[in-house]
């Protein structure tokens, strides 16, 4: 089980995602979220496979459809990439736990 923690500033929210390997080639995605949206989105998804993992063009976890209740910046999507990664091997725990943490920061230039 892989859990990632989204924290998006700009809407004041935080968004805990879990993937869990089911064992049978698919992952169950679940979310603890303050945003009907973010959990609408995770409800819509349903479970993920390998495949999903592969390209963004045919990910349903980028799928327009799914992402629809999400704002275009919500980083939801992205976290759930994350977390799968994890979950399925695709990036060793040792370089997750270890980094720091991927994020966005707003520049005033």
């Amino acid at each position: 089980m892989a859990t990632v923690l989204v924290r998006m500033g700009s809407c004041e929210m935080d968004h805990k995602i879990t993937v869990k390997d089911n064992g049978d080639g698919t992952m169950s995605v679940t979310v603890e979220s303050p945003c009907a949206q973010v959990r609408q989105y995770i409800q819509s998804l349903g479970n993920i496979s390998p495949m999903d993992l592969m390209d963004r063009a045919t990910s349903k976890i980028f799928d327009p459809e799914l992402c629809r209740p999400l704002t275009l910046t919500c980083l939801v999507p992205d976290g759930v990439m994350h977390a799968a990664y994890l979950e399925s091997g695709m990036v060793a725990g040792s370089l997750a736990f270890r980094s720091d943490p991927d994020s966005v920061t707003f520049l005033d230039e």
